[in-house]
């Protein structure tokens, strides 16, 4: 099982959303994980993340950070074999990033193919979970003083510095480098985004199977 647990302080992830939400990337960048139903390129990188060590996987979600935690299951990571296996789905994908419906259908149905019984009804139980979140976001937002969603671009600089400066140090730090990251992520077309976020999975994958043959 996956548990999705709520972080310290989703201030900081909320609080970048708003950043990203001036740019043009605002539909693209979320502060939750791709939606349940139908398929999409991060949603599947997202999908096979958390069958990878937490310090792994992570630059398959989107741009924002998620306010959530996912408490992965040790016994639900990918092995050798089924790495082995994805990788070319992965190469596969990165020749052709933005794939037709059917050759999604065709990418899909290959991972499903890798993945086990457990590691599916893990994901499936993740995204009735996170379907909950998403209902429930808008309260949460709200309690966390989030400015309402408000675009944290067009505030003056000094409700940005108010808004920083009830972070804690490391948070307040940490948030300012996933900015300038956004930033320049912003920066980049769609297809350069795209290949980006496949490229860094398929270099994870690569690291995991040569840690995996070294154990």
């Amino acid at each position: 099982m996956i548990r999705l647990t709520m972080g310290k302080s989703a201030l900081p992830a909320l609080l970048l959303t708003g950043l990203l939400a001036g740019g043009s990337t605002a539909a693209a960048q979320q502060p939750f994980p791709p939606a349940q139903g139908g398929f999409s390129v991060e949603g599947l990188l997202f999908e096979l993340s958390l069958f990878m060590p937490e310090r792994q996987g992570g630059t398959a979600r989107q741009g924002a950070p998620s306010p959530f935690r996912f408490e992965r299951d040790p016994a639900l990571s990918l092995t050798g074999e089924q790495i082995a296996k994805i990788l070319p789905i992965m190469n596969d994908l990165k020749a052709k990033p933005f794939p037709t419906p059917s050759r999604a259908k065709t990418i899909q149905a290959g991972v499903d193919g890798v993945l086990t019984k457990a590691q599916k009804a893990a994901w499936d139980k993740l995204q009735k979970d996170l379907e909950k979140a998403r209902a429930d976001a808008p309260a949460r937002q709200g309690a966390q003083g989030a400015q309402g969603g408000r675009n944290f671009a067009a505030m003056t600089p000094e409700e940005q510095k108010q808004l920083l400066d009830r972070l804690p140090e490391d948070q307040r730090k940490a948030f300012q480098e996933r900015m300038k990251a956004a930033q320049a992520e912003a920066k980049l077309t769609p297809e350069q985004r795209r290949l980006r976020q496949i490229d860094r999975f398929i270099k994870e994958l690569e690291d995991r199977a040569a840690e995996l043959k070294k154990t």
